[in-house]
This record gives C-alpha cells, sequence and structure tokens, in this order.
C-alpha cells in the first residue's frame, strides 16, 4: 500500500454488521515527508445511499457490481464470505423479478476500482397499443395520399 495516491479496494463484510470499502492514503508531516499509510474503511451504505435518494427512487432498481461479478448492496458484499449483517437491502434487485436484459449499466473507476451500475424499472412502463394504431394509421394514410397525388402528376 505504499503508494501516494488513494487506493479503493474490494469491499469486505465486516464483523460489525456493515460492509465497507478499505481504502488507503498516505500520512505526511508539515514537510511533506510520508511517514506511514493509513487504511481506514468506508461505509458501502454511505456511498450508495446517493442512488436510492432521488425523486425517482421508487421506480427503479439497481445493481453494483464488482469486477463486473460481485454483488454489492448496501447491507452486503456477496463473494461467497461470511455475511454477520442480518439486516437485507429490500431494494436488491434480487428481491424483484427483472429480466438481465432489462438492466442498463455504467461503468465507473472510482479510486483503481471497478464499479459497475446497472438500473432497470421495478415495473417497466407499459406501451398503450392506441398510439401505434394511430401512428400506424397515418403512416397508411400519408402513403395513400403519396400515391393519390402521383398518379394525379403523372
Amino acid at each position: 500500500m505504499k503508494s501516494n495516491t488513494i487506493h479503493l479496494f474490494t469491499p469486505i463484510n465486516l464483523r460489525e454488521g456493515w460492509a465497507g470499502f478499505p481504502f488507503n492514503f498516505s500520512a505526511k508531516t508539515s514537510s511533506n515527508e510520508i511517514i506511514g499509510y493509513i487504511t481506514p474503511i468506508l461505509d458501502v451504505k454511505y456511498l450508495l445511499d446517493y442512488f436510492y435518494e432521488g425523486t425517482d427512487h421508487n421506480m427503479y432498481v439497481h445493481k453494483f457490481l464488482v469486477n463486473d461479478s460481485l454483488d454489492l448492496t448496501r447491507e452486503a458484499f456477496y463473494n461467497e464470505s461470511e455475511i454477520f449483517n442480518t439486516n437485507r437491502d429490500a431494494e436488491y434487485y434480487k428481491n424483484f423479478a427483472i429480466n438481465e436484459d432489462a438492466f442498463i449499466y455504467s461503468t465507473i473507476q472510482l479510486f483503481g476500482l471497478k464499479l459497475k451500475i446497472g438500473s432497470a424499472f421495478k415495473n417497466p412502463p407499459s406501451i398503450n397499443k392506441n398510439i401505434s394504431i394511430i401512428a400506424y394509421g397515418c403512416y397508411a394514410m400519408m402513403v395513400f395520399l403519396i400515391f393519390v397525388i402521383l398518379n394525379q402528376f403523372l
């Protein structure tokens, strides 16, 4: 961990009952001399709450993946390690019947850690079939009118 830059490590499940991101940074003296390195733990819930605090938070479900494979929620990190926290995130995407194809993903590099964020509708919006019928009717009428005008022109 001897680096001058902040580096975020893979999350861990802590015995105290929450998941955390270990990260490191250097401790320096007033003369800018590095005297050591510190690795505190950043609460995952604090970071992920941002996605659940928007005005439309009831419409979407989010999926968080670390290194494209390991699930992460505000309460636990699912890497097959023991989870001491008995709380479960009610907004965990596996609590909803959502197909994998419904998610739209973004990938961010956060201090050296690859975090993939997917979002999908909890209840997909329904498309009104009347609108498509009207659109096809208008298209057919335009084709008919173009045919009539072209016929009269010729």
